[in-house]
């Protein structure tokens, strides 16, 4: 015991032996460059307390091209475009794409176009058009009297960056009746729906519908698809059916609806994975109407019916392993929310529930598209965290018609499906026989939190039967005001982008005096109430907080679409119609 004692007493001093005489240990210090990759790692929140508490990072932030490029991506709700590296590929400096950035943020701060252009479309297009990534396609009829376009005009449309021949337009032969059309540049896809009915495809007394699946660049079948064509069929009497189509990632969604007067027991949502050809699943309710759908992640998507006044969500199951029994079916109706409660002594009711929105998939789940595929160079696509949803629900009583216009964050849906999910459990041990039912008070419509927990803003728009009224795009919302005149009217764009409304949106080149004679910006933060009343049993209330900048043009438009660089008018031969001769770009 005393030689164990007298080595710890040797090896070991006490805490209080003086330690004066030993050299000061210095501290390592990291250099800027490697503390610079470090903080752009770091997510937004994290990097601003960095800046908060360290005056050494806030030098460094302040002065870091990277880190000063980061801040600004990460305000305007962006992420860097993904594109095959090639050496095609032209990259630009950090320094080129944070001015870039800064030029497109100030451009929808104060909605300041750099250029603006009329598209004339020469050729009669029956409403079959679609816009994705600056291409807009639009049918050709050949002649007026043709029920379905047999031809597609694909033209790209002036951007940020110059194009290489702005007059050049690619047509395709489809040699089908084209009933609807959507594509995505990205994946090379163009998927063209031929009709079943009395104008298309009848087999066994059943009607039959074709989705020819196409590349944009060989005009030929797409390379990925395992079947070149994907094929529905089903015993129904109603022949008279509208369409919706969107694209996500690998899921192809098509919305068979037979329409207001039509018979809804033969309604149906399908989703394909295209790739394979192989159908993910369907969603049959006897009895309710779709008007429309949109994908909120690829995995799950939303359905509003008005009928059940319900926004209806539902969710892929995930696929057992192997030796795990399939315990439901592919697709589950994982809850409804439901719609602001109306008041039944007026007689109002809902005739009309539509959604509409842009998601983009991660690019690990996109099949890859030729490198050489020519399609407009875009630097950077919107976060999808803090992309909107927009509802519009019509409202009628007799010959009066109102809208509702309701606004809300994927990621806000997103967390209801996290909780109903807790609520039902593991599907892969106990199948899911039933989905909650959530009032509008507890999701969103009539809910009151603190303005940084807002989940939704409803508004009151002019009622129009024009599907072009508003238009989604990322986190943003555009809407066309008409007024008095003929020959005048505004457009009008609503920001939901969170970190853009706390950030002080102005700086000093937005007091430019042109802009602030032309364009009338302001936040909207409070809490917004449509009274109860003649429609409504209770207040709706909302409170999400958004950022909108109106300016005045001289147009006759009749209605109004929008991407990540432009704003696009769209002109029709009279009011009323469907047929689109022209488009006004206005490029950010």
């Amino acid at each position: 015991m005393l030689a164990r004692r007298a080595i710890n007493e040797t090896q070991y001093p006490k805490r209080t032996s003086s330690l004066r005489g030993r050299p000061p240990v210095r501290k390592l210090r990291i250099p800027d460059e490697l503390v610079i990759i470090i903080l752009n790692f770091l997510k937004l929140r994290d990097l601003l307390n960095c800046r908060r508490v360290c005056r050494r990072f806030s030098e460094l932030i302040k002065t870091s091209l990277l880190l000063q490029f980061r801040l600004e991506l990460c305000h305007g709700a962006l992420s860097e475009h993904y594109q095959p590296i090639s050496i095609l590929t032209n990259p630009k400096t950090t320094v080129e794409r944070l001015d870039a950035l800064r030029k497109l943020q100030f451009g929808w701060r104060n909605l300041a176009w750099r250029a603006r252009q009329v598209v004339a479309l020469d050729h009669p297009n029956g409403a079959l058009y679609e816009l994705s990534n600056g291409i807009f396609a639009s049918g050709n009829k050949r002649r007026l009297g043709v029920a379905r376009a047999h031809r597609l005009i694909l033209q790209e449309l002036p951007g940020l960056e110059p194009a290489e021949d702005p007059t050049k337009k690619i047509e395709i032969d489809c040699q089908i009746g084209v009933s609807q059309l959507c594509f995505d540049i990205e994946q090379d896809l163009l998927v063209l729906l031929e009709e079943g009915g009395d104008r298309g495809v009848v087999r066994n007394g059943k009607l039959v519908w074709k989705l020819h699946l196409r590349s944009l660049t060989m005009k030929a079948v797409h390379s990925a698809a395992a079947l070149p064509i994907l094929e529905y069929e089903c015993a129904s009497k109603w022949t008279s059916y509208s369409y919706a189509m969107q694209i996500m990632g690998h899921n192809l969604g098509v919305l068979f609806s037979s329409g207001v007067l039509g018979d809804s027991d033969y309604e149906r949502f399908i989703v394909w994975d295209w790739t394979t050809g192989v159908q993910r699943g369907m969603v049959f309710m006897p009895g309710s109407r779709y008007d429309s759908f949109t994908f909120i992640s690829p995995d799950t998507f939303v359905i509003p019916c008005a009928r059940t006044e319900t926004l209806n969500i539902f969710l892929f199951r995930p696929t057992p392993p192997a030796g795990v029994p399939d315990r439901g079916p592919a697709i589950h109706h994982l809850c409804a929310l439901k719609l602001p409660a109306l008041n039944p002594r007026t007689g109002y009711k809902y005739i009309t529930v539509s959604c509409q929105s842009h998601p983009t998939p991660e690019p690990a789940i996109y099949h890859e598209s030729p490198t050489a595929l020519p399609r407009p160079k875009k630097l950077f696509v919107p976060d999808q965290e803090d992309g909107i949803v927009q509802f519009t629900a019509s409202l009628t009583q007799g010959s009066r018609t109102t809208d509702l216009l309701m606004v809300t964050h994927r990621k806000a849906l997103m967390s209801f499906i996290t909780s109903s999910q807790d609520a039902l459990g593991d599907p892969l041990t106990k199948p899911w026989e039933s989905h909650p039912m959530m009032p509008a008070k507890t999701w969103g419509p009539d809910i009151v939190f603190p303005i940084w927990r807002a989940i939704s803003r409803c508004m009151l728009i002019p009622f129009s039967n024009s599907k072009w009224r508003s238009q989604a795009y990322g986190h943003r919302l555009v809407q066309l005001i008409h007024s008095r005149s003929p020959r005048a009217g505004s457009i009008r764009v609503l920001d939901f982008n969170p970190l853009f409304v706390k950030r002080p949106p102005l700086f000093p080149e937005d007091y430019h005096p042109v802009i602030q004679n032309t364009v009338t910006r302001r936040i909207v933060a409070e809490v917004g109430v449509i009274p109860k009343g003649e429609i409504w049993l209770e207040n709706v209330e909302s409170g999400l907080p958004y950022y909108e900048v109106t300016t005045k043009e001289t147009f006759p438009l009749a209605g109004v679409l929008m991407d990540d660089e432009r704003v696009i008018g769209l002109k029709t031969d009279s009011p009323g119609s469907q047929d689109i001769v022209g488009l006004d770009v206005f490029v950010i």
